[in-house]
């Protein structure tokens, strides 16, 4: 039972490091995370401080500001989320019609370097007869 236990905590251990691997993509990750990340930390943080240095001034206003906070934290994260999701929508998309047009460009690209090559192929052929 033990080894089995222990087995399957090796396996996710290993599970984790694979997960975890600091190729290219994970580096990208990493850059977009770790600022993600710390935003979401700045909120908190703001309001610790808020209530430090409120909480100072007496417990009337301490209140006030915790009522305030819970407020402020609420209506955010209610305007936030749509301006967020319809954000990340417009970007996908626009990403995806770039990314379609540039191969577009890039097929259109090489077709016209083909069609030269022949040309130049053709007329050197020509040229020796």
């Amino acid at each position: 039972m033990f080894k089995l236990y222990l087995k399957n905590k090796i396996m996710q251990e290993w599970n984790c490091r694979l997960a975890l691997k600091m190729d290219d993509l994970g580096v990208e990750i990493a850059k977009i995370a770790l600022p993600a990340a710390l935003a979401l930390t700045a909120d908190p943080i703001a309001s610790l401080v808020d209530t430090a240095f409120i909480g100072q001034i007496g417990a009337i206003e301490l209140a006030a500001v915790g009522v305030s906070i819970a407020v402020f934290n609420q209506v955010s994260r209610i305007a936030i989320f749509p301006l967020v999701s319809i954000t990340t929508s417009f970007v996908a998309e626009e990403d995806a019609v770039s990314n379609s047009s540039n191969e577009h460009l890039e097929m259109h690209e090489q077709t016209e370097n083909k069609m030269l090559l022949q040309q130049e192929h053709m007329s050197n052929m020509l040229q020796h007869y």
